[in-house]
């Protein structure tokens, strides 16, 4: 059973242990499968829908800041995050290791992330600093309040996957994992 701790996973032995734990369970049934990836793909929608909103206040903020908020330990992909992807049929971005977790992400590139927002971590993708919490809310009210419920939406949408995915662990359960 996975440990729904929301740790980051940078040890790559363990990364590939619990990949291999998710695509068994997962594997198991197609039926539900095909419904993880339905809502996993809402999800991708959906966090796609707002990237445009964030791309363009992190555009106006992030460069001026002194304190890099992107740092390694923040680009590691914890059990749920695992859970999306795998369900997505994604494959997740080679890791470079023996990195410092508190040095600037390693996918971080002078224009910004080079991994897309709907395959970065859950952690990742929904930090927002207190500077750039301010820019947001000075946007049009309308664009704002799209992307707070946009926000909310694939929220929701994560936590209806995970539950799926705890009930079919459940089902099948293969033993303790560590």
């Amino acid at each position: 059973m996975l440990k729904y701790d929301s740790e980051p996973i940078s040890d790559p032995q363990r990364l590939s242990q619990i990949i291999s734990y998710i695509r068994g369970i997962i594997a198991r049934d197609p039926f539900v499968a095909e419904l993880l990836y339905g809502k996993a793909m809402a999800l991708k929608v959906a966090i796609d829908s707002i990237d445009g909103f964030i791309q363009a206040c992190t555009a106006e903020v992030c460069p001026h800041c002194s304190n890099v908020c992107c740092i390694n330990r923040h680009g590691y992909y914890d059990d749920e995050d695992l859970i999306y992807i795998i369900s997505l049929g994604e494959t997740l971005p080679y890791y470079k290791t023996g990195l410092s977790e508190t040095d600037s992400c390693q996918f971080l590139r002078p224009t910004g992330c080079s991994v897309p927002r709907y395959l970065r971590p859950f952690r990742c993708n929904w930090y927002f600093c207190i500077p750039l919490i301010g820019f947001m809310r000075q946007r049009r009210g309308a664009e704002y309040r799209l992307f707070t419920s946009g926000m909310q939406e694939a929220i929701d949408l994560r936590a209806e996957l995970i539950e799926i995915f705890k009930a079919i662990e459940v089902k099948h359960p293969e033993g303790p994992m560590w």
